[in-house]
Order: C-alpha cells, then sequence, then structure tokens
C-alpha cells in the first residue's frame, strides 16, 4: 500500500518549499512570543487581549500566520504532487508501471501528512524555545 520511490521523489521535489514554509512560521511565532514577553514584562497593558498572553497569541499568531501559511503550502504541495504529472504527461507513464494507482496516490496522500505533521512540530519546538 505504500511505495517507497513515490514518497522519496515527494520529498526530493518538495523539501525546499517544506523548510521556507516551516521557518517562516517559526519565526514569526517566535517573534511573536519575544514580543509578547517583553512587553508583558515591562507592565504594558495589551489593548484587546483582556491582560492575558495567550489571549494576544490567539488574536496575533494562531488566528493568521499559523494558519494561512501552513494552508498555502497544503495547497501547493497537493496541486504539485498530482497536476505536476498530468500537465507533464508523465502520469501516463507513471500508470503504466505495476505500480497501482491507490499505491500512488497513499504514497503521496502520507508524505502530506508526514510533512505538515513535521511542520508543526517543528514550529512547536521552536516556539517552545523561544518561550
Amino acid at each position: 500500500m505504500f511505495s517507497y520511490t513515490v514518497f522519496k521523489n515527494a520529498v526530493k521535489s518538495n523539501y525546499f518549499l517544506w523548510i521556507v514554509v516551516t521557518l517562516t512560521t517559526t519565526i514569526f511565532l517566535s517573534a511573536t512570543i519575544f514580543a509578547v514577553e517583553n512587553l508583558t514584562s515591562n507592565g504594558a497593558t495589551i489593548p484587546g487581549a483582556d491582560g492575558n498572553v495567550f489571549s494576544l497569541l490567539d488574536q496575533t499568531f494562531f488566528s493568521m500566520i499559523g494558519i494561512l501559511i501552513p494552508l498555502i503550502y497544503i495547497v501547493v504541495v497537493s496541486n504539485k504532487l498530482i497536476s505536476k504529472e498530468v500537465d507533464n504527461g508523465s502520469m501516463a507513464f507513471t500508470l503504466t508501471t505495476p505500480l497501482g494507482r491507490t499505491r500512488l496516490i497513499f504514497s503521496r496522500i502520507l508524505f502530506l501528512l508526514v510533512s505538515i505533521v513535521m511542520m508543526f512540530t517543528v514550529v512547536t519546538l521552536g516556539g517552545l524555545a523561544a518561550a
């Protein structure tokens, strides 16, 4: 049900985009945590945050940046995984191999899910390191 070759090919073709999106999201989260900690340690009140650090993080990071950047990654990579081969005409060649369609799609979906989990793991660890 899983093809290591297809998975490896998906990793090779998408690792740069994954690194860019993961580092961007991690930097935004770290900068937000750093700014919130500096503001609250100086005794400044944050308007609209109800005096809660987590409320401000929720309003700034998790409402926009923490959701939109990974969503853009998901749309781009899922489109790239299937549509690129259809447009190039190599999907017909791929389907003539002994590799079944379900095995091909399952391997690519597994790559997408693993890359998303790894992305959020790295972002979470970066946020914990910044805290």
